[in-house]
């Protein structure tokens, strides 16, 4: 029962960091992206 319960644990919080790490990604192509408009529109 304890195993099964620290399983359980373990693998939400690396659900919670893997998603957090596709968010830093997407937050960072957006921003490139955002940045690349900018310098276009700019010239």
């Amino acid at each position: 029962m304890i195993m099964v319960n620290v399983g359980h644990v373990i693998d939400s919080s690396a659900n919670k960091s893997n998603f957090a790490s596709k968010t830093e990604v997407r937050l960072s192509i957006n921003n490139i992206i955002y940045n690349l408009k900018k310098e276009n529109y700019a010239n």
